[in-house]
């Protein structure tokens, strides 16, 4: 599962030339990648501030009882609970109106993930994961 990496760079640059404007990282995630725990992850280097995370469902996710979360190791929905989710193909959410606890962002001092947890019968589903970062790429 490779990353895609999305630049929005500004027009100033620091003096040793690094960018430092906000940037995108893209990533999917499918219910047929998931692993024991049921989820699929991105990793999140040391230094990173996430300002928000938005999923948009590619592919419906099925199941006896379709639930998607999106949170990191510390909070398996910090980012977006299911309750916030539609499981349908086309819809979008963000972790800005979603409300859950990390709905404003978190800094990654440590090196850590990004988690999409799919519920336990789901074969089938995937969703198109952006995350917006501030500060160096």
């Amino acid at each position: 599962m490779a990353a895609t990496k999305v630049s929005r760079l500004a027009a100033h640059q620091q003096a040793d030339g690094m960018a430092v404007s906000p940037y995108e990282l893209r990533f999917t995630a499918r219910a047929a990648d998931k692993d024991a725990a049921y989820k699929v992850y991105f990793p999140v280097d040391a230094g990173q501030q996430l300002l928000a995370l938005i999923a948009r469902c590619i592919t419906t996710v099925n199941g006896v009882t379709p639930a998607v979360v999106f949170g990191d190791k510390d909070d398996d929905d910090g980012y977006i609970a299911a309750a916030a989710v539609i499981e349908t193909a086309g819809n979008v959410v963000n972790s800005l109106a979603a409300g859950a606890a990390l709905a404003g962002g978190k800094y990654y001092a440590a090196t850590n993930y990004i988690a999409v947890k799919f519920n336990s019968d789901a074969t089938a589903g995937e969703y198109e994961v952006t995350l917006l970062f501030s500060g160096r790429q």
